[in-house]
């Protein structure tokens, strides 16, 4: 799956082929948000999408759901643009979902799952699979990753009144890039496999799509 704009000001999908010829459906949208000043409980602009300095987005990966997910980039980003920029998921209006076809599961923001300080945010649910013996409901998960070291913060997020439900942001500060991986667990939460993956190749009595969505967005203060 592939955002063309990017993965804010439009939301866009892609059905991607898997092997048998099943079909498996992820509308990844984000958008970003840009922050006010970090230290300050000013209300940020946003979300908005491109942000004042916001750079070139670029996308690497095809979906998701599948081994090493898709990673958005942004390089040629302008800090003078703004006094303070922050990205995060774009809740409570558009929070990430998962389905494998019987429902679609909402996911929240678990911060005993996340490890901020490692540039990592948890947001978790349960989706029904619906496997040959009959459906049971699997934890799933939506694994954002900051890379290049980058933490991630609720700070920034608190400090600027963005809803509580965004859990955390990633502070802009020049180039940077997120991962974004839904995963889910046959054995409750011990061990996690890419979600599309494990639904390929696992026999199922739907011949039909999985499905999600994630917005993302930019705040921020000039």
């Amino acid at each position: 799956m592939r955002l063309y704009r990017s993965f804010f000001a439009n939301h866009l999908s892609r059905r991607a082929r898997f092997a048998g010829g099943r079909f498996a459906t992820l509308a990844l949208i984000l958008t970003v948000v840009l922050t006010a000043g970090f230290a300050t409980a000013a209300a940020a602009k946003g979300p908005k999408y491109p942000a004042p300095g916001s750079g070139t987005e670029t996308t690497t990966g095809t979906d998701a759901g599948l081994t090493g997910g898709v990673t958005f980039s942004f390089t040629d980003v302008n800090t003078k643009k703004f006094k303070s920029e922050v990205w995060g998921l774009w809740y409570p209006q558009n929070p990430a979902t998962w389905s494998f076809g019987p429902n679609t599961a909402t996911l929240a923001y678990n911060s005993a799952s996340s490890n901020l300080a490692a540039g990592e945010a948890v947001f978790s649910g349960s989706a029904e699979f619906p496997y040959l013996a009959g459906t049971t409901s699997l934890p799933v998960q939506l694994v954002v990753q900051a890379e290049g070291g980058v933490a991630m913060e609720t700070a920034a997020a608190a400090n600027l009144k963005i809803p509580a439900t965004v859990g955390a942001v990633i502070p802009v500060t020049g180039d940077w890039s997120v991962n974004l991986t839904f995963e889910v667990s046959p054995d409750g939460g011990t061990t996690w496999d890419p979600a599309d993956t494990y639904y390929n190749n696992t026999p199922h009595n739907v011949d039909g799509n999985t499905s999600s969505s994630v917005s993302g967005a930019f705040w921020f203060k000039k």
